[in-house]
C-alpha cells in the first residue's frame, strides 16, 4: 500500500508532550506496525518550562529520535520517513543512525527491495541483521556478501539455514570486528553440527551464541578441544539434544563461559568419571530444560566443571536417585559453596513400571535442618493427562525462607508443611482404574503425604476416594469442588474402596472451597470420620444456616471429634450470626456452641454437652 507524504505524517502520533527538565528526555510507550502501513509512536517529553509545547516531530532532538528509531526495524524507518522531507531524509541517511534489519517473514518483492536498496548501501550502519533461508533467495542477497564492510554488525540471526550456506558464511564472519551475538536456527544434516560449533568458536569477539536444531537425535559427532582454539563465548545456548559428554566437550572450549542453557541432556556415551576436567571459574548460571543423564554423571559435571555455579535450574527425569535429598545436601555443602538459587524439578511418569525407575530408598527427605533453612518453595504435584502423560512432579525452589500453608483457624494458622503436601493440578474427568492409584501410592510411599490439595474443579467422588485410599498418612484435605454426576451415594458407600478409605485415613482437617449441595458435605464427613476442623465457603445455593443445621443436627453423632467449624460468608450477610444463634436455640443440638465472627468468616466452637 502506497502512502502519500501527508498520510504518512498523519500516521505518526505522539502525546503527553510537555516540559519538565531543561534537557529533553523521552520515553517510548508503544511502538507497533499495523498492516505494514504505518507506525504509531507515543512519546512523553518533559522539562521545567510548562509554558512550551512541542507541536512538530521535527522539533525533537536528534538524540531522542535516534533512541526512538532504535526500537524500530530499519526497513520500517525507511518506509515511513524516506522522502518525507529534507529533515528526515538527512536524519535517516546519517551515519549516526544505526540500523536493525530483519528480512525474515517478508514477501519476495519486499525482501528483494530492502536487501538491494537498504542493506547493501548501508552495510556500514547495520548493527543487527536477521535472515532466513527463504529471504536469502527472495532477496537475491547471498550470504557471501556479508563481509568486512559490515563494520558495525553486532548481532546476526540466521533462521532455517542449510549447511552449504552456513559453513562458508561462518568462515567469512571472522573478519567482522564487532560481531558479539550469533543465533543459528539450523534445519539441515546433524552430522555438520560439530563443524558448525568449530567454525563458530573461531569468531574472535563472539560473546553470545545460540545453536538451535530441531533434530530429535540424542548424539552428535564428539567435539574435541584439540582441533580448535578456545572461544570467547560467555553466554551459550545449546538448543538441541546432546549427550552429557558432548555438552562437556562443548563447554570445555569456552573457558570464559558465564551462563549455560541446554535444551536436553542425555546419558554419556563414554565414562566421564575417568577424565580430568578444568573447572570453568566464570560459569555461575546453569539452566537445563530436560535432563535424562544419570545423577552420577551430573554430579561429576557439577563438582568438576561447574563448582562455581550460583544459579542452578534443573529439570530431571527417569533416575529417581535425583530425589536423594541427603546426596544433594552433601554435594551443595561440600562442592557448590557459591550456590544461592537452586530450582530443581523431577518428573515421574506414572504409566511406567515404578519398579523400573530404580531404588526408592532414602529419597525426597527435604525435612532436614539444611533444607528447611534454605527452601523457599517445595512442591509435589500430580498432573494427570499432562500432554497425554500422567506425571508426578517433585519441585524444589530454594534458597529462601520456607513457606507454610494453608488452612486458617481463627487467629492461628493450621500449618501444613509443603514438603508433605501433594497438589493435584489436573486430573481426568473420567474414571481411572484402581491400578493407576496403586502406582501413585507406590511412588509416593516414602514421602508420607499428609496434605492433599486438589486444585482442579469438579473432581469425581470416586477419584477422591481412590486418592485418599492410596495416601494413608493424610491429615489435611483441601478440595476446590466435587462432582457428583449420576452418583448413587448409597451404592458408593457400600464399596470396598470407600470402606477402606474411610476406615484407614487419618484426616482431621477439611477445607471445601466451593459447595453446591449438602450431598457433597455428607460424603466428606462420612469419608473422614475423624474430622476435627471443617472450613466451607458457603454461598446462596447452600447458605451457612443450612450447613450448620445439617452438621450439628443431622450428622452430629457420626462426627463426634469435630470441634471447630469455619464458614466463609458473603460480606453483605450481616445478620448471619443472629440467624445461627436462633437456629441453635430452636433446634436440639448435641453441642454447646460458641459463635464468633471475624470479617467474612464465622467460627463455631463446639463443646459436647
Amino acid at each position: 500500500m502506497h502512502l502519500s507524504k501527508k498520510q504518512r505524517m498523519s500516521n505518526i502520533e505522539y502525546s503527553q508532550v510537555g516540559f519538565m527538565t531543561n534537557q529533553i528526555r523521552g520515553k517510548l510507550y508503544k511502538l507497533s506496525s499495523l498492516n505494514n502501513a504505518f507506525l504509531f509512536i507515543i512519546i512523553q517529553i518533559a522539562t521545567y518550562d510548562d509554558k512550551k509545547m512541542i507541536t512538530s516531530l521535527e522539533n525533537l532532538s536528534n538524540d531522542l529520535l535516534y533512541e526512538i528509531f532504535d526500537y524500530l526495524d530499519g526497513g520500517e524507518i525507511y518506509k515511513a520517513f524516506s522522502n518525507l522531507n529534507r529533515c528526515f531524509q538527512t536524519l535517516i541517511t546519517s551515519p549516526s543512525l544505526l540500523l536493525n534489519i530483519d528480512l525474515r517473514l517478508q514477501s519476495e518483492n519486499l525482501s528483494h527491495y530492502r536487501s538491494t536498496c537498504i542493506v547493501t548501501p548501508n552495510r556500514h550502519r547495520i548493527t543487527s541483521l536477521s535472515f532466513s533461508h527463504g529471504s536469502l533467495y527472495q532477496s537475491g542477497l547471498a550470504f557471501c556478501n556479508i563481509d568486512a564492510l559490515f563494520i558495525r554488525l553486532e548481532s546476526l540471526i540466521l533462521d532455517n539455514i542449510k549447511s552449504q550456506q552456513l559453513l562458508p558464511l561462518l568462515a567469512r564472519l571472522i573478519s567482522l570486528p564487532r560481531l558479539f551475538s550469533l543465533s543459528i536456527y539450523y534445519s539441515d544434516h546433524r552430522s555438520e553440527i560439530t563443524n558448525i560449533y568449530q567454525a563458530s568458536f573461531n569468531l574472535p569477539v563472539l560473546t553470545h551464541y545460540k545453536l538451535q536444531c530441531s533434530s530429535l537425535e540424542s548424539s552428535i559427532p564428539l567435539l574435541t578441544t584439540g582441533k580448535h582454539k578456545f572461544s570467547s563465548i560467555r553466554y551459550l545456548v545449546v538448543g538441541h539434544c546432546c549427550s552429557l559428554d558432548d555438552l562437556i566437550a562443548i563447554v570445555s572450549c569456552t573457558p570464559q563461559l558465564s551462563r549455560l542453557t541446554c535444551h536436553e541432556v542425555n546419558r554419556s556415551r563414554t565414562d566421564i568419571a575417568k577424565h580430568v576436567y578444568n573447572t570453568i571459574m566464570s560459569l555461575t548460571k546453569i539452566f537445563i530444560t530436560r535432563c535424562y543423564a544419570e545423577f552420577n554423571e551430573m554430579e561429576t559435571f557439577l563438582t568438576k566443571i561447574a563448582s562455581q555455579v550460583k544459579v542452578l535450574h534443573w529439570n530431571c527425569f527417569r533416575d529417581v536417585t535425583y530425589l536423594d535429598a541427603t546426596r544433594w545436601e552433601r554435594i551443595i555443602s561440600k562442592n557448590l559453596l557459591h550456590l544461592n538459587l537452586f530450582k530443581f524439578q523431577f518428573s515421574i511418569n506414572i504409566d511406567e513400571n515404578p519398579n523400573s525407575t530404580g531404588s526408592h530408598e532414602n529419597r525426597i527427605d527435604f525435612n532436614s535442618l539444611f533444607w528447611t533453612k534454605r527452601i523457599r518453595d517445595f512442591r509435589i504435584y500430580l498432573d494427570i493427562d499432562s500432554l497425554q502423560k500422567n506425571i508426578i512432579v517433585v519441585s524444589v525452589n530454594s534458597f529462601r525462607k520456607v513457606r507454610d500453608s494453608i488452612l486458617s483457624n481463627q487467629n492461628e494458622s493450621i500449618r501444613c508443611s509443603p514438603i508433605d503436601q501433594l497438589d493435584v493440578l489436573n486430573i481426568t474427568s473420567g474414571v481411572l482404574h484402581e491400578s493407576f492409584f496403586s502406582r501413585v501410592g507406590i511412588m509416593l510411599n516414602e514421602i508420607q503425604i499428609t496434605c492433599l490439595n486438589i486444585m482442579r474443579r469438579n473432581i469425581l467422588v470416586e477419584t477422591l476416594v481412590n486418592l485418599v485410599k492410596c495416601l494413608p498418612n493424610l491429615r489435611v484435605l483441601i478440595i476446590l469442588s466435587l462432582l457428583l454426576k449420576d452418583l448413587k451415594y448409597s451404592n458408593l458407600k457400600k464399596t470396598t474402596n470407600f470402606h477402606l478409605a474411610s476406615t484407614q485415613n487419618q484426616i482431621t482437617k477439611i477445607n471445601l472451597k466451593d459447595i453446591n449441595s449438602l450431598n457433597e458435605l455428607e460424603i466428606l464427613l462420612d469419608l473422614c470420620p475423624h474430622i476435627e476442623y471443617l472450613e466451607v465457603n458457603s454461598n446462596n445455593t447452600v447458605p451457612p444456616e443450612t450447613i450448620v443445621r445439617f452438621i450439628l443436627i443431622e450428622k452430629a453423632k457420626s462426627i463426634s471429634n469435630l470441634s471447630l467449624i469455619c464458614l466463609q460468608i458473603p460480606l453483605e450477610n450481616v445478620d448471619i450470626v443472629n440467624k445461627l444463634k436462633n437456629i441453635l436455640e430452636i433446634e436440639q443440638s448435641f453441642y454447646n456452641v460458641t459463635i464468633k465472627q471475624n470479617s467474612d468468616k464465622i467460627y463455631l466452637r463446639l463443646n459436647s454437652l
